[in-house]
């Protein structure tokens, strides 16, 4: 078995065929082919069966796919470690977070960094997916959801919840700078799913005030919650920065802010953690200091 191998059959696993597979890595399909049977003969185990024109893996297959992506990445960040202590500094790290923070502050972030510091290389998933990233090439993610306590993390900001709210709604009425989350279930909402943190506070907060919101959509693409409120389909749910035609006003439940922590977290034996420690503290001013969605969550209702 070799790590070129495994990389064969991930992609495999990631593009349902070996066509595809063999397109991605740049080889010929007959060649592709060669290499998942003698992975399966090396292991002695069955990784794919053929439903329609698609390989699927086996139980055995699933399971065997984790540790291919584990040891992978543990090569991976070894040959990372070999290049940092050849050269004296920390060339790249990857990142995983969401399209949301990504789009949000991120990317700005990455444009105030240095040819001097690491390379910032960003990868998405959803909000509970972003963790387990750290098993497949991250070396850092950046997530709303809670972290495992194995993990060593930074709490980089407190993100206020929005309630995006189109011009000329009778909300923006003699100045409104803020709206509490019971005014708010009388009218049409737009919502992310419930696979997103915001969506569970929002959904926790319904339930604490015996609350019966109008949900009229669902999505977990911030700019189209936005572009929604725009258009005066519904007033938005999210964290986003407002854009277009709308307001952001802060969503209070009784007396506290709706918000949400952002968290920085990385594996504490990384190779590279003090220069991770010192971006998620330079992250943690940088949201400081941009945007009030970043302020603490510890005022009163105006």
């Amino acid at each position: 078995m070799n790590i070129r191998r495994l990389e064969y059959f991930l992609s495999v696993v990631d593009t349902g065929t070996v066509t595809h597979a063999a397109a991605q890595m740049h080889i010929a399909q007959p060649a592709m082919s060669r290499q998942i049977r003698t992975l399966e003969r090396e292991l002695k185990l069955n990784l794919f069966v053929t439903e329609g024109n698609r390989l699927v893996l086996t139980a055995a297959g699933r399971q065997f796919s984790t540790m291919a992506r584990e040891v992978i990445a543990t090569v991976r960040g070894t040959e990372h470690a070999a290049a940092s202590l050849r050269t004296g500094r920390v060339e790249s790290l990857t990142v995983a977070t969401t399209v949301a923070s990504a789009r949000g502050f991120l990317a700005d972030f990455i444009a105030t960094t240095t040819t001097e510091d690491p390379a910032l290389i960003v990868r998405t998933a959803d909000h509970y997916a972003i963790e387990p990233m750290l098993d497949s090439g991250a070396d850092l993610i950046i997530s709303p959801a809670p972290t495992s306590r194995h993990l060593r993390s930074v709490d980089i900001a407190d993100l206020q919840v929005f309630a995006y709210v189109p011009d000329g709604h009778e909300l923006l009425d003699a100045g409104t700078e803020a709206v509490g989350l019971d005014r708010l279930c009388d009218f049409s909402l737009i919502v992310p799913s419930a696979s997103s943190v915001s969506r569970r506070q929002f959904d926790a907060a319904i339930v604490e005030l015996e609350l019966e919101p109008h949900i009229r959509a669902e999505s977990d693409d911030g700019a189209s919650v936005i572009g929604l409120s725009s258009s005066g389909h519904g007033i938005g749910i999210g964290t986003e920065p407002p854009q277009g035609a709308v307001t952001a006003l802060p969503i209070f439940v009784g007396d506290r802010r709706l918000s949400l922590r952002l968290f920085a977290a990385w594996r504490p034996e990384h190779f590279a953690s003090a220069a991770i420690l010192d971006l998620a503290h330079r992250a943690e001013d940088f949201l400081a200091q941009r945007a009030p969605s970043a302020e603490p969550a510890t005022d009163s209702m105006p």
